[in-house]
C-alpha cells in the first residue's frame, strides 16, 4: 500500500472542496448499453484526458469582490482540484503575451504518475532525486519588520531588503520605464458622437490604441523607481505609430492622482472615473501627425505632473503612475471626449512584441546629494507544505526572488544573511509587535553576496547561493515531518539605502513572489504528512436503521430523526479503502456532508466508530448498524444549521475516533473503517445526499496524519501545482489562437505558437514531452549544435541550466523549437475509450487572432465559420455576431466535439469544451464562450471567486468523471410488451439509454395479425395504415411505421407518437401521490382529495409542504421560484429545452423509460356499436411504471393520459431528475403492474355499480424495496379515481427480509383456515427480492458477506387487501414464519405456482435463488387465526446446481415453468413434473465468467403435500427423503449433459436421471445466459415443448467503447427428449440445428404466446421491434401446458 499512501502525501494544506471517486453505478442489465473498455494495464481504463486552457492575461491581476486578485483566485481554485482529483490524466495550457495562441506547458499526463517518465521535464535532474519547488502561498507568508521599532508590514507589495525609508545618493539623470503588461495600457469608449463603436467600454490587452474623440487613452507605468520628494527635471512620453495620417489634434496629459496606480479593469469607466491631477500641473499638447508607421512622437514636458505625484505622502519609489490624454483639462467625468473632433492616432501598446516600440515614460531627476539611512529591517518568507521527509539529506535548496523596481541610486554591493526558524512547524506570520524578530534564527546561516549588477533590473529572478544548510537543521529537528511550513529569515549586517533591493511579495505579483526550490534523494525515510479521502461508494456504505429495521437504499440520509417514519434513526456510514498506515498519528478527521434540502433547526449528533479491522457493508438485516461493537471514543456534535442545498457540511473533528481504530492489532492500510451517528433529543435531523441519489455528493472522510515513510518519487500532480503556482498575469486573451493550439495538440498536428516565446521572456514554450518521444527524438524537431536534446534553442546566457534555474531570465525570450515538430496525441491507442475534455477559463473579451488563425482552424473545422450563432441560438442564448477575433471558434469546438480527430485509433475520438466566465459581466463575451460551450458539447459556467471557481470546477469534473467512456444508443431500445388475449391490440413499451441520469420513454400502441385471412400473417405487428410495422430483415420497426396513438409516422423514434406525445399541455396534467402533510392516505382512501391530488393551480397550496421539501431544495411557495418551476416540471413544464424532444414551446418531453415494466391493459365497459347484442367497443385503461417513479394511466382509445401516480418514496428523487446530470442510470417503478380482477358478475367487464373492484399492485424493483397497492375501481365519465389501498414498506416489521422487490407479485388461490372452515382466498405471493450488495461479482457466498445472509432471502403471502403478512418463509435469523436454514440467498424471481391436483386451489410454489438453490413449498391451509400460520406446509430443496469456482456460480433470476409428465420411455419412473428453469446473472449481461445452463429437473414426488415432515418443523430435513432417498438435493452430477447429444432412452443412466441441462459455454457461445421465463406448450410431435430467449454478450465488441448489445436467442426443447421441438431453420426436419434460432442484437424479451384460431405464435420483442418465431402450438392453450398464469 506505500504507493497509495505516497499519493497522498501533497496538498493536505490545500482545501478539500472537492474529492471525487470512481462512480460506481447501479449493475443492471442496462450495462449493455454503455461500455468501460479495455487495456492492457486496466489502471488506464477509467481516467479520462483533461486540458486546462487558463487564461494569464494581464486583467487577471484585477481584484475579485474577496480582494485577492483573479490570478490568484483562479490558482487557489485550481490547486484545490489537482490536489484531490483521483483518477484522472491532467494537462495544462496558458495563453501567449503579446502574440498568438499559447503553449502546452505539461501535457495530459495521469496526476499520480511519477514526473521523472515525463520526457523533458525541467523539474527533474535525475531518476534518483526529488526536486520540489515551494511558493509564497499568500500574502500573509512573506513580510518586513523594521529591527528599530519591531513594527510588522504584511500587506506591501515591495519588499524593501534591507532599509525602510532612506533615500539613496542620486546623480541627477534619467530613468526609462516601459509600459509591460496589457493591463496597463488602454482606451475607454467615452463620449456620444460614436454609438457605432462595439462593446466593450473598456480596451485593454490590444495590439493598437487610440487617440480620438470617442476613445479615452489612458496610461500606466509600473515600478517608477524614484524617491518620494525627488525634484524632477524633465519627464515625457514617448508613443509611437500603427499608421499615418495628417490631422491635427490637441488634447490635456492629466496625471491620476494617487499614490500608488492600480492596473487598467476590463469593465466600466475605469479610465475617465479616475481623479486627476490639478489642474494648474497638467500639460496640453498639440500633437502632430504621424507621417509614417513606428514612428515617435514626444510629448511636452510634463514634469510638472510627475513631481505633483512623487511629491505626494502615499509615494514610494517602485509605484506606479497612471496618465490619460483627454479633450479638456479636469475631471474627465460628464461626457468628456478623448480628443478634439478631428483627432486620430493609432499608436502600439504593449501588447507589440518588440518593447522597444512600447509606450515609455521618461523621467530626469535632480541629484540628491549623500544618501540618507532610513531603518533596517529583517524579511520573514515562509513556505508551507514543504514535502521534505524528517532527516532526509538535501542535495541542494536555493531561493529565488525577483526585483520589483531598480534602485534609484548607485547601487552597491551587499551580503545577505540567511538562516531558518528554528521550531518544527513554522507559524503563520503576523503584524503584531516583533513577529519576526522574535523567531529563533539561532541555526546555521547562509551568506548571498547580491554584487552590483545583480537585483537591479526590474522583473529580473535570480537564485540564491545554495542554503541547503540552513535549511537541514529544520528538517533534522525530531518534530519536523515532511508537509510542515518553515520561515526563512533575512536580514544583513550592513544596511543603507544604496545597498536595498526592491523585491516582488505576494501582494504585487504572486508569480514573482520569493519560491524555494530544494532536492534530495529518492527514497528518503522520515514522517511526513499525508491528507486521505475517502467516499461512501456503495449502496451498502450508508444506511439508515429505525426500531431494528435497516434501509442500506434511499436518495436520502435522514440524520437524527426521519420525518417519514416518524422514529429517530442510527445512522451507518463506510469507508472503503481508507490509506492511513497502521499506528499513523491522526492529526485532524473530520466526516463531509452535502445538504439535501435545508434543515436549520437545533441538532446534537453523538459520533461513534465501529470497532472493527475491516468493516464490511451494512445489509438490511435487522440491527445490522446498531449491533455492531463501537469504539470507546465518541464525540457531541452540535452541527450548525444546514440552510442550503448542495453545500458541504463537516463534522466536529473525529480524530480520536479514527485513531483508536488506526491502533487497532487488525488494522491494515487500506481496509475499510466505519462510523454511527445518532441524535441526542429525538428532535434532531439532518438530510444528506447519500451513494444512491448521487455518488459524487455522497458522505466522505477527510484525514490529515503523519506517518514514517519512504517517498518515492515526485507525481505529476505535484508539477502541476508547481506550474499553476508559476503562472504570470499579462498579455491579452487570444482564446482564437489557444483554441487552435490546443486542437493541434488532441489531434497530433505541428507545434504552432508553442514553438517560440515570442520575444517574451515570461512566455513558454510547449512542453518537451507533448512533442518528443525520448531525448533526441522529438517527430520533426531539428537537433544539432545549437539546441539541447529536445530542439530548443539556446541562446547566448540561457543554457537548458540556465532556464531550468531561473525561467524568466530576460536571455531566455527568444528561446525556440527548432524545425517543424508534431505534437504527440494524447489520444491513446490502448485505452482508446477514455473520454476527453478541454476547461477553457477566461475573463475577457477575445483578441489576438487573425486570418493565419482563422485559416488553420478551417483547415481542421472546414471552410465557412459562423458570422454569428442565428443558426443555433438557443431561447435562452442573447444575439450575437463574431468579431475577426472571435471567428472560428465556435466552429472549432464543434468540430472537436462531433468529428473524430484521430483517423489512427479504431474509436472515434471526440473532445468536449466545458467553458468558465470569471468575473465576466459583459455580455457580448459571455455569449460567446457559451457559444463555445454549446457547440463543443459542454457547459458553460460563472464564478466571481475562489471559492465559486471550485464549485464551477467541481460541476465540470463530476460531469467528467460520470461520463461513461463510450456510448452508442440504438435508434430504439424495446422492452418487453403487452398483447391481450383476447383481442388484437399491442403494447410496446419504449426507452431511450442516454449518459444522462433519466432516460426518455413512451409507450405505442399497434395491432397485432390474429386472421391471416384478413391479407396479414398471424403475428405479425400492423400499424395505424394497416401496413406490416416490422422490418422483416432487421426485426425493427419500420421508419415508415405510424403507431395508433400518432397523427404522423413515428417509425423508431422514441420521443415521437405514442402516449407520450399525446401529453401537449401541463395544465391539464395531474398528480396523485400517497402522502399529505399529515401522513399516508388511510386504506381505501380516495386519492381525488386536497393533499393527494396535485396539479398546476395548487402546486404551492399547503397541503403539498411536505412533498415541496423533498422535490425542491429551496422550497418556496412563490411564482416564478425555482420550486415553481421544479414542481411544475413534475407535470411536464418546460424547464430548460430540449429542442430535440420538447413536444410544444411550453411542453417537455415528460415520459421517463418503461424498461422491465410491461404496460398492462384493464378493460371497464363494453358497448354494442353494431346492434348484434355482442359488445366490440371498449372503454380500455393501460397502465405502465416509469422510471421517474411513476404509474401512468393512460385511455386505450386515444392515446391520452388521464393521471399518473407517484408514490412519495420518490419524491426526493425528482431533484435529481430535474437537474438531470450524467451518471448511473435512475429507477423508479420498474415491474410490471400485477393486477387483480374482481367480477361479480362474470360479465368479464369491471362496472363499479356492480361491485367489481380492480386493483394493481406496484412493485418497485431497483427503485426500492417496497410494495404498493392502488384500488382503480371507481371510473365515472370514462376516468378512474385511484384509491390508496396500502403500502409495504420492505426492510421493516414482517417484511424485514424483503430487498428489492425485484419479484412480480402473483395472485393465487390458495387454502386458509380462519378458525372455523377452510375457504379460499386469492392472494398475493412474492419472493424476497434481490440485494444490491450482489452487484459485486466478487461477492456470492452469504460468507463473502461477512458471513450475513442476503436481503430478499425470502418468500411472501400477503393478503391484497390490507397488505397484511399471511405467511413468510426465510433463513436464520428472519423471525419468519418457517425458517429454513439453507435460504440465505436472495430470491428476485417470480413465484412460480402449481395446482398439482387440477382443483383450482394452489398448493406447491416452486422458485430457484441467487445461489443456484431451487425450493419447494407444499401449501397446507393457512391457519391465519394463529400464530404459527404455517400449519403443516413444508419446504423442500429440490436442487443445488452452483459451486465454489467463478464458472459454476449459477444463479436464478427468471422464474421456473412446471409441467406435468408421464414417460415411460425416457424415465424409469413414469410420473413425474419436470421443473424447467434456466440460470444468468441478471445484473451484469456482459459476464463470462459463469458457465449458466439451462434445466429440466425431474421431480419424482408429484402429488400435492407428497413431501415428508416427520418431526413437524416444516422442512424437508435429509432424513425425510426429498428430493431422493438420501435426502440431498439434486446436483449437476445427477443431471444429464445434453449439449451435444439428447436423451438416450436406452441408456439405463439417461432413464435413470434426474433431469438434463443445456450448457451454453460448451455450446460455444460464451457468457449466455437465460433471461426469460421458459413457456411450455405441446409441440408438434404432441410431447411438451419449452421454448426461451437468451443473451450473450459480443465475443469481441467491433467498437471496443461503444455499446455491447450483444445477441439474443429463442430456444426450444423437446421436453421428453431433449432434442428439438420445432423446426426453427424451416428446413422441413426437426434436428439438433432447430434448438436455437438468432433473434439479433439486445436483450429480447421472453416468448409471448399469441393465441389465435390458427395456434399459438411465439412473438418476441427484440431490440427496436419484435421478431415472430412461429407457430409454438397447434391447439388453443391445454391446461397440461399453460398451468402458469401468463399477463399478456
Amino acid at each position: 500500500m506505500m504507493f497509495n499512501i505516497t499519493k497522498k502525501i501533497i496538498y493536505f494544506t490545500l482545501s478539500s472542496a472537492l474529492v471525487l471517486t470512481t462512480s460506481i453505478g447501479r449493475a443492471d442489465d442496462t450495462e449493455i448499453y454503455f461500455n468501460t473498455g479495455d487495456a492492457t494495464n486496466n489502471t488506464d481504463i477509467l481516467r479520462p484526458n483533461i486540458l486546462f486552457i487558463l487564461d494569464t492575461s494581464g486583467s487577471m491581476t484585477l481584484n475579485t469582490s474577496t480582494g485577492v486578485s483573479r490570478l490568484n483566485a483562479m490558482k487557489d481554485a485550481v490547486k484545490t482540484v489537482l490536489g484531490s482529483l483521483e483518477n484522472a490524466n491532467v494537462g495544462l495550457m496558458r495563453f501567449h503575451r503579446g502574440g498568438q495562441g499559447g503553449p502546452v506547458i505539461f501535457p495530459i499526463k495521469d496526476l499520480d504518475g511519477n514526473v521523472n517518465d515525463v520526457v523533458g521535464d525541467i523539474g527533474q535532474n535525475t531518476v534518483t532525486e526529488i526536486v520540489n519547488t515551494a511558493f509564497i502561498q499568500s500574502n500573509t507568508d512573506d513580510g518586513e519588520e523594521v529591527t528599530t521599532t519591531n513594527n510588522v508590514s504584511l500587506t506591501d507589495p515591495t519588499l524593501d531588503a534591507f532599509d525602510f525609508g532612506g533615500t539613496a545618493s542620486i546623480v541627477g539623470g534619467t530613468q526609462t520605464f516601459t509600459i509591460q503588461n496589457g493591463n496597463d495600457d488602454g482606451t475607454e469608449h467615452v463620449g456620444s458622437l460614436c454609438p457605432f463603436l462595439p462593446s466593450p467600454t473598456m480596451l485593454i490587452n490590444f495590439a493598437d490604441a487610440f487617440i480620438h474623440p470617442c476613445r479615452m487613452l489612458g496610461l500606466r507605468f509600473a515600478g517608477v523607481t524614484v524617491p518620494q520628494g525627488s525634484t524632477i527635471k524633465d519627464a515625457f512620453i514617448d508613443l509611437r505609430s500603427r499608421q499615418s495620417n495628417s490631422d491635427t489634434t490637441e488634447v490635456f496629459i492629466v496625471g491620476q492622482n494617487i499614490g500608488n496606480a492600480s492596473p487598467l479593469a476590463s469593465f466600466g469607466n475605469d479610465i475617465s472615473s479616475r481623479e486627476p491631477t490639478p489642474d494648474a500641473v497638467n500639460v496640453e499638447w498639440d500633437f502632430p501627425p504621424f507621417t509614417s508607421n513606428n514612428q515617435k512622437k514626444t510629448s511636452p514636458n510634463i514634469k510638472t505632473i510627475v513631481q505633483e505625484i512623487v511629491n505626494r505622502a502615499d509615494w514610494s519609489t517602485g509605484n506606479a503612475m497612471f496618465f490619460r490624454l483627454q479633450h479638456e483639462n479636469g475631471s474627465a467625468l460628464g461626457g468628456m471626449q478623448g480628443a478634439n473632433n478631428a483627432a486620430f492616432r493609432r499608436i502600439r501598446t504593449s501588447e507589440h512584441g518588440n518593447s522597444s516600440r512600447h509606450p515609455k515614460l521618461r523621467i530626469e531627476t535632480e541629484s540628491s546629494g549623500a544618501e540618507v539611512p532610513g531603518d533596517p529591517q529583517m524579511i520573514a518568507l515562509r513556505f508551507t507544505d514543504l514535502r521534505i521527509p524528517q532527516g532526509a539529506t538535501l542535495t541542494e535548496a536555493k531561493l529565488s526572488v525577483t526585483t520589483s523596481a531598480t534602485n534609484t541610486g548607485t547601487a552597491e554591493e551587499s551580503t545577505w544573511r540567511i538562516t531558518a526558524e528554528q521550531v518544527d512547524d513554522s507559524l503563520p506570520l503576523e503584524d503584531s509587535v516583533a513577529n519576526i524578530t522574535s523567531r529563533d534564527n539561532s541555526g546555521p546561516s547562509v551568506n548571498w553576496t547580491i554584487d552590483a549588477s545583480t537585483l537591479v533590473t526590474v522583473d529580473e529572478a535570480e537564485s540564491s547561493v545554495d542554503i541547503k544548510s540552513a535549511i537541514q537543521s529544520v528538517v533534522n529537528r525530531p518534530g519536523w515531518c515532511g508537509g510542515n511550513s518553515l520561515t526563512l529569515l533575512l536580514d544583513s549586517a550592513s544596511v543603507s539605502p544604496n545597498k536595498t533591493r526592491f523585491l516582488h511579495s505576494h501582494d504585487s505579483d504572486s508569480s514573482q513572489a520569493p519560491r524555494l526550490t530544494y532536492k534530495h534523494g529518492v527514497g528518503a525515510t522520515g514522517c511526513v504528512k499525508a491528507l486521505e479521502s475517502s467516499q461512501t461508494a456503495l449502496t451498502g456504505d450508508d444506511a439508515e436503521e429505525s426500531s431494528g429495521a435497516v434501509n442500506v437504499i434511499d436518495n436520502d440520509l435522514d440524520l437524527g430523526f426521519d420525518a417519514d417514519s416518524s422514529q429517530d434513526q442510527t445512522v451507518g456510514l463506510r469507508f472503503q479503502g481508507v490509506s492511513i498506515p497502521k499506528d499513523a498519528t491522526i492529526i485532524s478527521a473530520k466526516i463531509i456532508f452535502t445538504a439535501k434540502g435545508a434543515s436549520t433547526s437545533p441538532a446534537n449528533f453523538i459520533i461513534k466508530g465501529i470497532d472493527n479491522d475491516n468493516l464490511t457493508q451494512f445489509t438490511n438485516s435487522p440491527n445490522d448498524i446498531s449491533s455492531r461493537t463501537t469504539t470507546s471514543a465518541a464525540v457531541s456534535w452540535n452541527a450548525d444549521p444546514w440552510i442550503t442545498s448542495g453545500v458541504a457540511q463537516p463534522t466536529i473533528d473525529i480524530s480520536t475516533i479514527v485513531q483508536e481504530i488506526v491502533n487497532r492489532g487488525g488494522w491494515v492500510n487500506g481496509n475499510a473503517m466505519g462510523f454511527t451517528i445518532e441524535g441526542t433529543s429525538g428532535a434532531d435531523i439532518r438530510t444528506a445526499e447519500t451513494v444512491d441519489g448521487d455518488v459524487t455528493k455522497s458522505p466522505r472522510l477527510l484525514v490529515e496524519y503523519q506517518t514514517i515513510l519512504e517517498t518515492p518519487f515526485k507525481t505529476n500532480r505535484q508539477r502541476l501545482i508547481e506550474l499553476v503556482d508559476g503562472l504570470p498575469a499579462e498579455g491579452g486573451t487570444p482564446i482564437a489562437g489557444s483554441m487552435l493550439e490546443a486542437a493541434k495538440y488532441w489531434r497530433g498536428d505541428d507545434v504552432l505558437f508553442g514553438k517560440s516565446r515570442q520575444n517574451q521572456r515570461r512566455n513558454r514554450l510547449s512542453h518537451a514531452a507533448t512533442y518528443c518521444d525520448a531525448a533526441g527524438s522529438c517527430n520533426g524537431g531539428t537537433i544539432d549544435g545549437s539546441t539541447d536534446d529536445f530542439a530548443v534553442t539556446q541562446p547566448g546566457g540561457c543554457s537548458t541550466a540556465q532556464a531550468v534555474a531561473n525561467p524568466d531570465k530576460n536571455q531566455c525570450k527568444n528561446r525556440q523549437i527548432k524545425g517543424n515538430p508534431n505534437y504527440i496525441s494524447p489520444f491513446n491507442s490502448v485505452v482508446e475509450c477514455a473520454t476527453n475534455h478541454q476547461v477553457l477559463l477566461t475573463d475577457g473579451s477575445a483578441n489576438g487572432s487573425s486570418g493565419t488563425v482563422r485559416s488553420a482552424i478551417q483547415s481542421i473545422a472546414g471552410s465557412g465559420c459562423f458570422s454569428n450563432n442565428s443558426s443555433f441560438k438557443r431561447a435562452s442564448d442573447n444575439s450575437k455576431g463574431y468579431g475577426n477575433d472571435e471567428k472560428c471558434v465556435v466552429d472549432l469546438a464543434k468540430a472537436l466535439h462531433e468529428e473524430d480527430q484521430s483517423s489512427a485509433i479504431t474509436n472515434k475520438q471526440i473532445v468536449k469544451t466545458h467553458t468558465i466566465g470569471f468575473n465576466l459581466t459583459d455580455p457580448n463575451p459571455t455569449q460567446f464562450i457559451t457559444d463555445i460551450a454549446h457547440l463543443g458539447g459542454g457547459d458553460v459556467y460563472s464564478a466571481t471567486t475562489a471559492s465559486d471557481l471550485v464549485t464551477v470546477f467541481e460541476n465540470i469534473l463530476t460531469q467528467v468523471k460520470n461520463d461513461p467512456t463510450s456510448f452508442v444508443a440504438p435508434a430504439l431500445a424495446t422492452n418487453q410488451f403487452n398483447k391481450l388475449i383476447s383481442r388484437n391490440e399491442a403494447y410496446f413499451g419504449l426507452f431511450t439509454p442516454s449518459l444522462a441520469r433519466a432516460w426518455d420513454g413512451n409507450i405505442k400502441k399497434y395491432e397485432v395479425c390474429v386472421d391471416s385471412s384478413t391479407g396479414c400473417n398471424v403475428g405479425d405487428i400492423v400499424d395505424a395504415n394497416n401496413n406490416n410495422a416490422i422490418d422483416t430483415t432487421t426485426s425493427k420497426f419500420k421508419d415508415t411505421a405510424q403507431s395508433i396513438w400518432s397523427s404522423l409516422v413515428d417509425g423508431l423514434n422514441v420521443t415521437k407518437g405514442g402516449a407520450g406525445a399525446e401529453i401537449t399541455d401541463f395544465t391539464t396534467q395531474k398528480i396523485y401521490t400517497d402522502k399529505n402533510n399529515v401522513g399516508f392516505a388511510a386504506n381505501n382512501q380516495s386519492l381525488d382529495l386536497a393533499g393527494f391530488k396535485m396539479d398546476s393551480s395548487n402546486w404551492n397550496n399547503s397541503d403539498f409542504s411536505a412533498m415541496r421539501t423533498l422535490v425542491c431544495p429551496s422550497p418556496s411557495t412563490a411564482n416564478g421560484s425555482d420550486c415553481e418551476k421544479r414542481m411544475l416540471y413534475l407535470l411536464g413544464k418546460k424547464h430548460l429545452g430540449n429542442p430535440e424532444t420538447d413536444v410544444n414551446p411550453n411542453q417537455r418531453w415528460s415520459v421517463h423509460d418503461v424498461l422491465h415494466s410491461q404496460p398492462v391493459v384493464l378493460t371497464y365497459e363494453g358497448i354494442d356499436t353494431d346492434g348484434d347484442q355482442l359488445k366490440d367497443k371498449f372503454i380500455d385503461k393501460v397502465i405502465y411504471g416509469t422510471n421517474d417513479g411513476v404509474l401512468h394511466m393512460v385511455d386505450g382509445e386515444t392515446g391520452q393520459e388521464d393521471w399518473r401516480y407517484m408514490p412519495s418514496d420518490f419524491w426526493g428523487q425528482q431533484q435529481n431528475i430535474f437537474t438531470n446530470a450524467q451518471g448511473a442510470h435512475l429507477y423508479g417503478l420498474d415491474l410490471t403492474p400485477t393486477i387483480q380482477i374482481i367480477d361479480k358478475n362474470n360479465d368479464g367487464l369491471i362496472r363499479f355499480t356492480d361491485d367489481d373492484k380492480a386493483r394493481a399492485f406496484l412493485a418497485s424493483r431497483r427503485g426500492g424495496n417496497n410494495i404498493y397497492a392502488l384500488e382503480l375501481s371507481d371510473i365515472t365519465a370514462n376516468l378512474v379515481i385511484p384509491r390508496f389501498l396500502w403500502r409495504i414498506q420492505g426492510g421493516t416489521g414482517d417484511f424485514a427480509r424483503l430487498g428489492q422487490t425485484w419479484s412480480k407479485p402473483k395472485l393465487i388461490d390458495i387454502a386458509i383456515n380462519d378458525g372455523s372452515t377452510t375457504q379460499i382466498k386469492e392472494v398475493l405471493v412474492f419472493g424476497g427480492g434481490y440485494d444490491p450488495v450482489l452487484d459485486n461479482r466478487t461477492i456470492y457466498f452469504p460468507d463473502d458477506n461477512g458471513g450475513n445472509d442476503f436481503m430478499g432471502n425470502a418468500i411472501y403471502i400477503v393478503d391484497p387487501d390490507n397488505g397484511n403478512k399471511l405467511l413468510s418463509i426465510s433463513g436464520s435469523g428472519s423471525g419468519a414464519d418457517i425458517i429454513v436454514p439453507d435460504m440465505g440467498f436472495s430470491i428476485p424471481s417470480e413465484i412460480t405456482t402449481v395446482d398439482s391436483d387440477a382443483d383450482g386451489v394452489v398448493d406447491r410454489l416452486v422458485v430457484g435463488d441467487t445461489g443456484g438453490q431451487i425450493w419447494r413449498v407444499d401449501l397446507a391451509p393457512l391457519e391465519i387465526s394463529l400464530s404459527d400460520p404455517e400449519s403443516t406446509t413444508v419446504v423442500g430443496k429440490l436442487a443445488d446446481i452452483s459451486g465454489t469456482a467463478a464458472a459454476e456460480r449459477r444463479r436464478f433470476f427468471e422464474p421456473a415453468s412446471y409441467l406435468q409428465q408421464n414417460d415411460s420411455v425416457f424415465s424409469n419412473t413414469p410420473t413425474y413434473d419436470y421443473i424447467l428453469i434456466g440460470t444468468g446473472y441478471r445484473p451484469h449481461p456482459l459476464d463470462k465468467d459463469v458457465e449458466d445452463r439451462f434445466y429440466a429437473i425431474r421431480d419424482f414426488q408429484p402429488n400435492a403435500g407428497s413431501i415428508n415432515d416427520t418431526n413437524d418443523n416444516n422442512i424437508a430435513d435429509t432424513t425425510e427423503g426429498y428430493p431422493q432417498a438420501s435426502g440431498e438435493a439434486f446436483s449437476n452430477s445427477d443431471l444429464i449433459n445434453i449439449t451435444t447429444t439428447p436423451l438416450d432412452a436406452s441408456l439405463d443412466s439417461n432413464r435413470a436421471s434426474a433431469g438434463w441441462f443445456f450448457d451454453f459455454t460448451q455450446a460455444g457461445s460464451t457468457g449466455r445466459k437465460v433471461y426469460s421465463k421458459p413457456i411450455t406448450a405441446k409441440g408438434p410431435s404432441g410431447e411438451g415443448s419449452v421454448t426461451f430467449t437468451s443473451f450473450a454478450p459480443e465475443a469481441s465488441p467491433s467498437d471496443p467503447c461503444g455499446a455491447s448489445v450483444g445477441n439474443s436467442k429463442a430456444h426450444n426443447f423437446n421436453v421428453t427428449s431433449a432434442g428439438a421441438a420445432y423446426d426453427y431453420n424451416g428446413d422441413g426436419s426437426i434436428n439438433l440445428s432447430d434448438r436455437s434460432v438468432d433473434l439479433g442484437a439486445g436483450i429480447a424479451s421472453g416468448v409471448v404466446p399469441l393465441f389465435t384460431n390458427e395456434g399459438v405464435i411465439g412473438i418476441v420483442g427484440v431490440e427496436g421491434g419484435s421478431k415472430n418465431i412461429g407457430k409454438i402450438a397447434d391447439l388453443t392453450s391445454d391446461r397440461a401446458y399453460w398451468l402458469e398464469n401468463v399477463e399478456f
